[in-house]
């Protein structure tokens, strides 16, 4: 699984044979707008999007119940187990 933001797709585009059009977004740490050499993506099965906004409000939601203060890549939501 690979997690990017909504606002800046590369990955997404990548695996649909898409020109990379990236754009701008407010995920520190993620979402770079290129895709390094050292990704395989054949062991991507899929790919989890996440807007700035989203990542922001989980972030603020996960600091208050766990007492701790992760920054927003952290504040992606986890994905439900399949099956």
């Amino acid at each position: 699984m690979a997690v990017e933001p909504r606002e800046s797709p590369v990955i997404t585009q990548r695996l649909a044979g898409q020109e990379l059009k990236p754009g701008p977004h407010k995920i520190q740490g993620i979402g770079a707008g290129f895709i390094p050499d050292t990704l395989d993506l054949s062991l991507v099965d899929r790919v989890e999007q996440i807007t700035s906004d989203e990542a922001i409000e989980h972030a603020r939601r996960l600091s208050r119940r766990k007492e701790f203060f992760p920054g927003f890549p952290a504040g992606r939501p986890w994905p439900q187990p399949s099956g």
